[in-house]
């Protein structure tokens, strides 16, 4: 990286695509000298522009008279920005979240909330809900404050160096194979539209978010793929259909009269389905069939356990969920303590066989010696 004028820096790349960043040391009260280095992009006029406002804001920020706001003005702008510009489908969900963290901090201004109030934080909501759930408010936290410091209203991030919980999966009862084949048929016969449903959730695993937003753009029947949209993860993700969803889906597409576009499941009324709907639905059925503990959010464990069993290659379960992390994917599998028991076993057998093989041949051979 060299510098071509002021504070402003270039890292030459391939092919003459150079990066610009602006780079600055600042002293702040009390602190140490630090610093600052931000990416300006692959335009030389445009980080020309960026370095003028740039030094505004840091020189404001380094006299103490930096941009103030409260938790609640930042989280107001932060979440419009993520509904308006990045235009993320899970804003709803990341309000609701920060509207819990409000409520327990306060409405204080931003430079008050120091590491060890996020930490309380933290502690008070894992008494009540999942370590997964404590991390999602903690990654809320760090794209929020790391968003506070770009825009200059903080000098650092106040929920760096805060830990993520392990979590570890709670015990869950998984459906046969004959009550599943009990539920499909129940469904096919008394509720077509929800027999749909479950049988895109067990074909490819997904959320029932993601089935319901799934639209006919998102059908490939010539690939045989469909591409959901993750709310959660903010991606596209590629499953194959197996013959039956295939078929299915097939024979929906064509009662529709072959749609290029729109929500493949809508009511009698041509109006998407919500997650409230589908799930009042499903709850009678599931007891009246003698399983009140099987919800849907269980098929989404159902599908990673027989792939993972039947492949027997987590990988597999993990390229069915889409997730980047093995370790995440486990928390999936419903038969883990099966598992553990079998290995065991396995284990077992072999040394059991080893040692009645050979230990009296080592025996004698060292007597000989």
């Amino acid at each position: 990286m060299r510098k071509l004028e002021g504070r402003l820096w270039v890292r030459p790349g391939k092919g003459g695509k150079n990066r610009y960043y602006y780079r600055r040391y600042m002293v702040f009260e009390n602190k140490e000298r630090e610093e600052v280095r931000r990416s300006l992009g692959k335009s030389l006029e445009r980080a020309q522009r960026e370095i003028k406002r740039l030094d505004v804001e840091y020189d404001d920020l380094e006299k103490g008279n930096g941009k103030k706001a409260t938790l609640a003005e930042f989280i107001e702008k932060y979440v419009a920005w993520i509904r308006d510009e990045r235009r993320l489908l899970g804003w709803k969900q990341v309000k609701y979240n920060f509207d819990v963290i409000l409520k327990d901090i306060g409405d204080v201004d931003l430079r008050q909330i120091t590491k060890r109030s996020l930490e309380a934080f933290l502690d008070k909501r894992k008494v009540s809900v999942r370590a997964v759930t404590v991390n999602v408010y903690l990654r809320d936290l760090k794209r929020l404050f790391a968003e506070a410091v770009e825009e200059g209203y903080l000098e650092k991030n106040p929920a760096l160096g805060i830990k993520a919980l392990r979590a570890s999966p709670l015990p869950v009862q998984l459906p046969t194979e004959e009550q599943v084949g009990m539920l499909l048929g129940y469904l096919h016969i008394k509720k077509l539209w929800l027999y749909r449903i479950v049988l895109l959730l067990l074909s490819t695993g997904c959320r029932l978010g993601e089935a319901l937003t799934l639209s006919w753009a998102h059908v490939d029947f010539t690939q045989g793929v469909v591409i959901l949209v993750r709310r959660k993860v903010q991606d596209f993700h590629r499953v194959p259909m197996g013959k039956l969803l295939k078929d299915e889906l097939w024979l929906l597409w064509t009662e529709k009269g072959m749609p290029k576009e729109g929500y493949v499941f809508l009511s009698q009324a041509e109006r998407p389905f919500t997650d409230g709907r589908v799930l009042l639905a499903f709850k009678p059925v599931a007891r009246k069939l003698g399983m009140p503990w099987l919800t849907l959010k269980v098929l989404r464990k159902v599908a990673a356990t027989e792939a993972a069993e039947a492949s027997h290659d987590i990988r597999v379960a993990q390229m069915l969920l889409g997730h980047t992390s093995v370790r995440t994917t486990e928390l999936y599998l419903g038969r883990g303590a099966e598992a553990r028991e079998k290995a065991v076993e396995a284990t077992n057998d072999f040394l059991t066989g080893a040692l009645g093989t050979n230990l009296g041949t080592a025996v004698k051979k060292q007597d000989a010696e």
